[in-house]
């Protein structure tokens, strides 16, 4: 696992607090909500400096992929 995939998940987690996930987990099957959505695209933004849009988080069938393109577009 990459150091941007780590810090990915480190950012999903804070955002979705205890909830149990997984990265194969979808993030709105496990309690995630439009605004926590924008919350983890603003963070993954500013600590990685990489542009992701809204319509890419919810194109993005589980957190697994999510981070995979934030991963190639580092």
């Amino acid at each position: 696992m990459s150091d941007v995939e780590a810090g990915v998940y480190e950012i999903v987690g804070r955002v979705l607090g205890s909830r149990e996930w997984t990265p194969k987990s979808d993030f709105f099957d496990v309690g995630g909500s439009s605004l926590g959505a924008i919350q983890i695209v603003g963070m993954v933004e500013e600590r990685f400096g990489v542009r992701v849009s809204l319509t890419d988080f919810f194109d993005a069938p589980d957190l697994e992929t999510f981070a995979a393109l934030v991963v190639e577009r580092h």
